[in-house]
């Protein structure tokens, strides 16, 4: 009789290994694994969000200079195609209802400048600056009132 019992314990070893490592291992993988509710789940379609209209490449009219407008999981970003030697840096893109605005920083000036889009087929947009600082910048006075016109390319 303890020789059966011998042979169940040996048994019984084997087999709790089996049962164990991957039981273990399975564990460890859904430890590693990042926990995400659904909650924090954002889903994203580019191709019919708001966005989609501004999306692509701009230019002012009767003029080189040229911008692309791309988005990425709703994060807008500008890229300057041409910017006719104009030294500018934008670092905030964002929708506003149906106005697109840009934080821009030029030759010691800051400013936002706001942009419509004004056709129906969403291939014409117009661009004012909304601030300029500080305003006895001879860019923030050249600037105040004027409006630009931005053609989509295709």
């Amino acid at each position: 009789m303890s020789n059966q019992l011998k042979k169940r314990y040996i048994f019984n070893k084997s087999l709790s290994k089996l049962v164990f490592v991957p039981l273990v291992l399975v564990s460890l993988v859904i430890d590693a694994q990042p926990t995400a509710y659904s909650e924090d789940k954002i889903i994203f379609d580019e191709k019919n969000s708001p966005e989609n209209k501004w999306l692509g490449r701009w230019q002012a009219t009767d003029t080189l200079f040229e911008i692309n407008l791309k988005s990425s999981g709703g994060i807008f970003k500008i890229e300057k195609i041409n910017s006719m030697g104009f030294d500018w840096i934008s670092n905030s893109v964002t929708l506003e209802g149906e106005s697109l605005k840009l934080a821009i920083e030029y030759g010691g000036a800051k400013g936002m400048i706001i942009a419509k889009i004004t056709s129906p087929s969403q291939q014409y947009a117009i661009a004012s600056v909304e601030t300029c600082e500080p305003v006895y910048m001879v860019i923030c006075a050249l600037s105040k009132n004027r409006r630009i016109r931005f053609q989509r390319l295709k």
